[in-house]
């Protein structure tokens, strides 16, 4: 994975959990369960909340 510049990491988890359960929910594969709630953290975390 490459690094990024972390802009903020409010809400991470928030966005990690509701990812993971949006997967679970949506009866995906475990690897995507897990794939989906990491990429929503990461986008978050390069943005700046207000």
């Amino acid at each position: 994975m490459t690094p990024v510049e972390v802009a903020d990491t409010v809400g991470a988890g928030d966005a990690f959990s509701a990812g993971f359960l949006y997967a679970i929910f949506q009866g995906t594969e475990f690897q995507m369960q897990l794939q989906l709630p990491a990429c929503l953290g990461l986008i978050l975390h390069q943005n700046r909340g207000q």
